[in-house]
């Protein structure tokens, strides 16, 4: 044995001799250093440039970036292995080394092994060096205090080097000898090694997270880099890596037994070794796979038992007491006490409450007497043997023991991201998988994992517009055995003694959080509310920062405390903390919504890549000798606020502060629930944003699915590390590049309106047809919509004082819809028709405009001239709107802000007077089938003053836009469609170092019908080459629609898709058509738009089929005849392919063929 593995040595020892002096050897090596600089680099930035900025982007820093190490990595290494052993067989003949092998000791097994192993072990020093000088450069940075790095996790580091590239290397090095020794020609090896490589890496790159630490190169792909809880390689893991060497072994027999050698033919090597290598690698795997998917299975089973309980108990929570025991890492002990009444009708056979299956029930006692229950798969059904009646309180006890499965958390999603296999471990990693932690390091009791009971089963997805939350009481006393712990809880804690607490409301609350480790904390009392921040003792050097609130420092702290409260943030308890969690917690929530699990009542989480470990020094202690010490201590709070702000994701801090403000004191009920909440959630939000240092901060709500678009750009992003160190060479002091990721966050919500507006969908019907991600998104958007109209209708201070009634008179209870309408009648706030029409009704309003009509009437009293600007303004569809005016002048822009609803299907004129002759005029629409503001022309009479009273603001008036002549059809119109197009449904997900540079936004489009919508206002550019919808928004271009500006466009000879303009004849005759051109004269010869070629036009019907070419050269803007024709009673069609002829008869594949609009004519005798 000693002596074979002698041989083996010597062996790859030569190999190493061997291939360190081929040139390809060293070109590969240089290629891959580069590569590991380069993405070094980017995480430097991201470490220097971002993460002191925004406390989204500390995963972008070099401690987590062996966890982001791109598969395409991997995959080059496994290239190398290739390019380096596929001629092997040659290479072995030329030299004559085989015949020297069959005088000498070495079997063949061992030959192939050293081979194996030497090319192996050199390409893993070649590579472990680079990793190496990377962490130490860290230490260095660390130590010297230079702070332009900082070291790779330790965990990760060792993850990678020791337990995932030595496997990697052997198997794919055994792979290609086999290879080479089956197979014999080097082409062939090349092909064959080649595809079966990119084939692995396209498989391993299109699982799902739970199912990816099988294929997995890297064990850190699936593991969270993490200070307060690091991980090593999993169990599964590990088998996986010794399937994938017992499958390594199996090759080189196999090689073995292939390679002709003598020694082969006269031992006829046992080939059963090589097969039993092979079937237990399989065993193995199939362990580790088995392993897998009953963890998968679990989820789904507690799933499908929720989803078929039937029962209708309506259980009022009043209040929940008693005593908790938290043993970390072992066992979770209470002794709670329900205090509740039932509500609706009287409960007389089960009662039935939601647990954790980590969790054990040993008592449960009713009203004084022991009730039998059954307890399996998350669900405990009391037994009652006395009905009980409404109107009386009654009182249930529990006995609980265990440990929570983390698993069993938000089990009613309706979206599943961790088995989603077009979402990347990196975006996974972003929201967490834990629903709740329970570590011998760390306590996470999340309320979304139900370790405590929670009445009736888990099933939100049921009626997901009617949910709503159960506010009760708390009064608990905690016991830490842990003694050195602190305890956070959503509620007002207070330490009696090392390791005890009470726990109680100060307002009844509608969910229990508990988190404990060895925190330390820093905290400030402001008007009987305090303020506090709780960190892992590990993570205190950012506490520092408050060490002395005092002076400049804390005025400026508590002046940016007030202006919060002052604008209507109004918090559940008598302290708002802020916690740090470990990164493995889930910071998502359930059912449909998926809302941010970040902030609880009273509790916000920090999670421990943001404010907990950035290195805040370099965005704060940036002198400017403009700025005296004083206010420089102010501009350091006030950049500690800016680094929240800049929070993208689950991490807005504005986000949460709304939850803390609304959520948490509040429910609506009943009808339209879901939707009143949202509204009245993204109003406090509205009246919230504040302008600071000419920044606005603006206002959203958390979506998954926005988010999850983003998410590249949270890590290493090459874009976004380059920018970040262009902006700071440029001296700016804020992060611009931050602010662009949030702008793209928020607008793929935007995404959805055109199916919303276009199709019509009532907000009210939710759900849909269209699933939970549309509906989810339809949410977001309308509420925005409903609250901005309220918004601009209103006073901003009678807005705020109005919600802070209403937080005060429903605090700790549920509302209905009719009880805020009333609430708002009775304040003279007007959420009509935005909370009924807009809500029951999918079709938005429209409007069109006069042109706008300017004359000088009498001076002021000061003498100042005074001009008067009337328009008219129709809204022609049946749902009312909202809209107001804006103006330009020479000198300045004027604003009306007397905003106005405007009835359905009714006309109103407008007048205002300013002190300047306005040159331009715009509408804005708001949420209508406008979409964005429209301009208006203004016709001028000032050449006398006009003796009159200035007009009223708002008077109804029967003016009408003039009647369009002939049938037109539009592209926004339901005649209008494209044939032979559908919309490629995304069924791989990005990968590879593209992703580095991916613009999140350009990926994000919407669609109309069958066709992609490009929308440069919204930050989408790209453009497909199928017919897609072009939103033009203000620019040279003068589509003829309606409402919105937009025509569709198709890339020239790309597509066999047509665009097709379908009209009802009335009657028999000749009709002429015409064809809407956008484009003016001075603007037609622009890139996509070139003057010299030909578009195919062909009118249909049951008696005509005629074919035109329309000359582009020939088009003006606005109407262009094509032709007439005898038509009948019925439908025609008017095709515009995709065909484009240029004037040299030839067919190229550039520019563009745009159908907006085209209009058939009636051609009378006369």
């Amino acid at each position: 044995m000693i002596e074979s593995l002698s041989r083996i040595k010597h062996i790859a020892f030569s190999e190493i001799r061997t291939f360190r002096r081929l040139t390809r050897f060293w070109i590969a090596m240089v290629l891959l250093a580069l590569c590991c600089f380069v993405s070094y680099f980017f995480a430097v930035c991201g470490y220097m440039f971002l993460a002191p900025f925004s406390p989204s982007f500390g995963a972008s820093s070099p401690f987590y970036l062996l966890s982001y190490i791109d598969p395409t990595y991997f995959l080059f290494f496994q290239i190398v292995t290739l390019f380096l052993l596929y001629d092997s067989r040659q290479r072995l003949s030329r030299a004559y080394i085989s015949e020297a092998l069959d005088s000498k000791p070495p079997t063949t097994f061992e030959y192939l092994t050293g081979r194996v192993l030497g090319v192996s072990f050199l390409v893993w020093t070649a590579a472990a060096p680079i990793v190496m000088f990377l962490y130490l450069a860290g230490v260095v940075s660390v130590i010297s205090g230079l702070d332009f790095s900082e070291v790779f996790q330790f965990h990760s580091l060792i993850n990678l080097l020791v337990i995932d590239v030595p496997v990697m290397l052997i198997f794919w090095s055994a792979w290609t000898i086999f290879l080479a020794t089956v197979l014999r020609y080097r082409v062939l090896v090349l092909v064959i090694g080649l595809g079966t490589m990119l084939a692995w890496f396209y498989f391993s790159n299109q699982l799902s997270f739970s199912l990816h630490s099988l294929v997995a190169a890297s064990s850190n792909d699936t593991l969270f880099v993490s200070d307060l809880l690091p991980q090593f390689a999993s169990g599964t893991t590990f088998a996986v890596r010794l399937a994938t060497l017992l499958l390594a072994i199996g090759l080189i027999f196999w090689a073995g037994f292939s390679s002709g050698r003598s020694e082969a033919q006269k031992k006829s090597m046992d080939i059963s070794l090589a097969s039993s290598c092979l079937a237990l690698s399989g065993v193995v795997f199939a362990i580790a796979l088995f392993t897998t998917l009953s963890t998968n299975s679990h989820f789904s089973d507690w799933k499908v038992a929720h989803e078929k309980v039937d029962t209708e108990q309506k259980i009022d929570l009043l209040k929940i007491a008693g005593d908790l025991e938290i043993k970390p890492g072992r066992e979770l002990t209470s002794e709670l006490i329900y205090t509740f009444e039932v509500a609706d009708s009287p409960v007389a056979d089960t009662l039935i409450f939601s647990l954790n299956p980590g969790m054990k029930v040993s008592k449960a006692v009713l009203n004084g007497q022991t009730s039998e229950f059954t307890f399996k798969d998350g669900l405990l059904t009391l037994l009652i043997s006395n009905p009980l009646r409404l109107s009386e309180k009654h009182e249930l006890q529990f006995t609980i023991q265990g440990k929570p499965n983390p698993r069993f958390a938000y089990i009613d999603q309706a979206y599943d991201y961790i088995n989603d296999r077009l979402i990347p471990p990196d975006t996974v990693k972003l929201f967490g998988t834990q629903g709740s932690i329970f570590d011998s390091r760390f306590v996470a009791l999340m309320p979304g994992a139900y370790w405590y009971p929670i009445p009736g089963p888990v099933r939100e997805l049921e009626n997901p517009l009617s949910q709503s939350r159960d506010f009760f009481d708390l009064d608990l006393s905690i016991t830490l055995s842990t003694k050195n712990w602190e305890l956070v809880a959503t509620a007002d804690t207070e330490k009696i003694s090392t390791g005890m607490y009470k726990v109680q409301t100060f307002n009844p609350v509608s969910e229990i959080g508990l988190f404990a480790t060895k925190f330390k904390s820093v905290s400030i009392e402001i008007d009987g509310t305090k303020f506090a921040i709780f960190t892992h003792a590990k993570h205190d050097q950012n506490l520092s920062l408050f060490d002395t609130l005092e002076g400049p420092r804390l005025e400026a702290l508590q002046d940016q405390i007030k202006r919060a409260i002052e604008s209507g943030l109004r918090l559940p308890n008598q302290s708002l903390i802020f916690v740090e969690v470990p990164r493995q917690l889930r910071t998502v929530g359930g059912g449909w919504r998926l809302h941010s699990a970040q902030s609880l009542p009273g509790v916000i989480l920090l999670r421990e890549h943001g404010f907990p470990r950035a290195n805040l020094r370099k965005n704060l202690f940036r002198t400017n000798n403009e700025l005296t010490d004083a206010e420089q201590l102010q501009t350091e709070i006030l950049a500690i606020r800016e680094f929240f702000e800049q929070s993208v994701s689950t991490d807005s801090l504005r986000n949460n502060l709304v939850l803390q403000s609304w959520n948490f004191q509040t429910a609506a009920s009943g009808e339209h629930a879901v939707i009143l909440d949202n509204v009245i959630s993204d109003l406090i939000g509205l009246v919230t944003t504040q302008s600071w240092l000419g920044r606005e901060s603006v206002f959203y709500r958390f979506s998954i699915h926005s988010t999850a678009n983003i998410a590249p750009q949270l890590r290493i992003h090459g874009e976004s590390s380059v920018w970040s160190l262009e902006e700071r060479i440029e001296g700016e002091r804020y992060s611009w590049t931050a602010g662009e990721i949030q702008e793209n966050e928020r607008n793929y919500v935007n995404a959805i309106s055109s199916s919303v507006i276009y199709d019509q969908i009532a907000l009210a019907d939710i759900p849909t047809r269209h699933g939970a991600k549309s509906d989810l998104e339809h949410l977001l958007y309308k509420s925005r919509k409903i609250a901005t109209a309220i918004y601009e209708l209103h006073n901003r201070y009678t807005l705020v004082q109005w919600l802070q009634t209403l937080q005060d008179d429903f605090r700790g209870r549920t509302y209905t819809l009719e009880e805020l309408k009333t609430h708002a009648v009775d304040h003279e706030i007007s959420i009509e028709p935005f909370i009924t029409d807009w809500i029951q009704n999918g079709e938005p309003p429209g409007f069109v405009a006069s042109n706008a009509m300017v004359s000088r009437i009498l001076d002021d009293e000061d003498g100042q001239p005074r001009y008067q600007t009337s328009v008219d303004i129709r809204n022609t569809e049946p749902t009312a709107g909202v809209v107001a005016l804006s103006g330009e002048s020479w000198a300045s822009t004027f604003s009306s802000w007397n905003r106005t609803i405007i009835p359905g299907l009714t006309s109103a004129t407008l007048s205002f007077v300013t002190n300047e002759e306005l040159e331009q005029l715009w509408l804005h629409p708001y949420y209508s089938l406008n979409r964005i503001p429209v301009p208006i022309r203004t016709q001028h009479q000032i050449d006398e003053i006009v003796d009159v009273e200035p007009r009223p603001d708002f008077v109804l008036s029967e003016w009408q836009p003039s009647p369009t002549d002939g049938i037109t059809i539009d592209n926004l119109d339901s005649g209008f469609s494209v044939l032979n197009q559908q919309i490629d449904a995304r069924i791989l997900r990005p990968f590879g170092p593209v992703q580095w540079f991916r613009d999140a936004i350009s990926g994000n489009v919407g669609h109309y019908q069958n066709m992609k919508i490009v929308d440069p206002m919204g930050g989408v550019y790209r453009r497909p080459n199928q017919w897609y919808l072009y939103r033009v928004g203000w620019s040279d271009v003068h589509p003829f629609g309606r409402h919105e500006p937009s025509f569709a466009q198709a890339r020239a000879n790309r597509t066999t898709g047509v665009a097709r303009f379908s009209a009802d004849i009335p009657e028999n005759g000749t009709w002429e058509l015409e064809y809407y051109w956008p484009w003016p004269e001075d603007a037609v010869d622009h890139g996509d738009v070139p003057l010299d070629r030909s578009y195919k036009l062909i009118v249909e019907s049951e008696q005509l089929n005629s074919e035109h070419e329309l000359e582009v050269n020939e088009l003006d803007l606005g109407w262009n005849r094509v032709g007439s024709f005898e038509l009948d009673t019925g439908v025609v069609n008017v095709d515009l392919t995709g065909e484009v002829v240029w004037s040299n008869g030839q067919r190229l594949k550039w520019g563009s063929v745009i159908a907006d609009a085209i209009r058939w004519v009636q051609v009378l005798d006369e």
